[in-house]
């Protein structure tokens, strides 16, 4: 008998529960959403406090359901009631000819009403996305459903995670037991099963905001088994097609969740400090996403580089990577679900820059060295440097451990000019 789990206050237990399929516990949620928005009152501030929340004058942008106050796992989920409810209390308040003396009331109070529309478009884009997911399963979106979609949204992404991942199996599976599990598994799960593998849609729809809007408003360990299932699907994939290699999709995916990074990280961890290895077949090999073929030679190594060479290269390389369009269009699609998704993000984002300066570079490191190598690196090289260009790109590098990103990639320049016109326009 396994010993009793330990409980820890503000830690959850998670596993395998199959929760969306009990209709009990769905229920309950559901219950837990109505009885949320029943006791919520939208407590507004005075004015001037009101609109430095929703126009930060730091230039952060709040957004849409941060400003409405509504969504994120408190409430569990919104409707179109509760979008007209929320933007009624706001707008009496801070309506401009209430508020002569505020001079960003005007811009506050239309960024209230474009984040009602924003929500509202938001509800639609959800409503599709759940009809998408039942449609996979061969059923159809309920009008309980489809009131409040999030909760749906997240029940039915997880359904199909589970189905595809319990119906494709894990790790190295022989052929009898492959065919074995087929006939087990229902035809439509096999079907799931080959349109997640073979074919875009279901990867477009969990890249999308909608089923990241679902997850936000979910429990927290239903949140922590839906990343672990993804995972396990992304490690599938990779031993599925060879060399490591996932299908331009899951770029999506891993920008929408860069909780991903932190739960791939933990597992690394966690393999390392408590997998016991010693028993294991010699030819029995556990394949990882970001793992190489183990039967190619070994790429041929340059000569190991001193550290003056090794953080200018490094800084080059970074230079490079993330002044594109790349990081700029990953950053605006981050920016707009609150400071931390959107460091989580960044953070992603430089690891996996890391990871192709350090292959670029050939280090002698490989995929141990990570972004706050490179930065100390980089701080102890050049951070009393004579050249001026050179000591601001490193101490940009260094903010980004702590702060999103700035003057380097020119993120800081636009969001300021957006401020400025903001107040020009409710001045005039």
């Amino acid at each position: 008998k396994p010993p009793a789990a330990i409980r820890i206050d503000g830690v959850e237990l998670f596993g395998d529960e199959l929760w969306f399929d009990d209709p009990e516990t769905r229920k309950r949620l559901r219950d837990s959403v109505i009885e949320a928005h029943r006791e919520e009152k939208i407590l507004v501030g005075p004015p001037a406090d009101e609109v430095e929340r929703i126009c930060p004058s730091n230039g952060r942008i709040l957004g849409a359901g941060a400003v409405l106050r509504l969504g994120g796992a408190h409430q569990g989920g919104y409707g179109e009631q509760d979008i007209a409810y929320a933007y009624r209390q706001l707008a009496r308040a801070l309506h401009p000819d209430k508020n002569p003396t505020i001079p960003t009331a005007g811009a506050a109070f239309k960024r209230l009403s474009e984040a009602a529309d924003e929500l509202r478009q938001g509800l639609t884009e959800q409503r599709n996305a759940l009809k998408t997911l039942v449609a996979f399963a061969g059923r159809s979106a309920t009008a309980e459903m489809l009131e409040r979609p999030q909760e749906a949204i997240f029940a039915e992404a997880t359904r199909v995670l589970y189905t595809v991942a319990t119906t494709a199996g894990e790790g190295h599976i022989d052929r009898l037991a492959l065919n074995r599990a087929a006939t087990f598994n229902s035809q439509k799960a096999l079907l799931l099963a080959s349109e997640w593998f073979q074919k875009p849609g279901l990867l477009d729809v969990f890249g999308g905001t909608p089923v990241r809007t679902s997850y936000d408003c979910a429990p927290k360990r239903y949140r922590a088994q839906f990343l672990c299932l993804i995972n396990r699907l992304l490690l599938v994939e990779a031993r599925q097609f060879g060399d490591g290699h996932i299908r331009a999709g899951w770029n999506s995916i891993m920008q929408n969740f860069p909780e991903l990074a932190l739960w791939r990280e933990f597992r690394e961890h966690l393999q390392l400090h408590v997998w016991d290895n010693s028993n294991d077949p010699k030819n029995d090999t556990r394949v990882y996403a970001d793992e190489t073929d183990a039967g190619k030679p070994p790429e041929p190594k340059e000569p190991e580089m001193d550290n003056q060479t090794k953080a200018q290269k490094l800084l080059e390389t970074y230079w490079t990577l993330l002044s594109g369009p790349t990081f700029q269009t990953a950053y605006d699609k981050l920016r707009h679900r609150g400071k931390m998704t959107l460091q989580l993000g960044i953070m992603q984002l430089m690891e996996e820059a890391t990871q192709e300066a350090v292959t670029k570079l050939n280090f002698k490191e490989g995929k141990e060295w990570k972004f706050k190598q490179s930065v100390e690196l980089v701080k102890e090289v050049f951070a009393q440097s004579e050249d001026e260009s050179i000591r601001k790109k490193a101490l940009e590098l260094e903010r980004m451990v702590e702060y999103p990103p700035g003057k380097l990639f020119g993120i800081v320049e636009e969001r300021k000019n957006s401020r400025s016109q903001r107040r020009s326009r409710s001045r005039s």
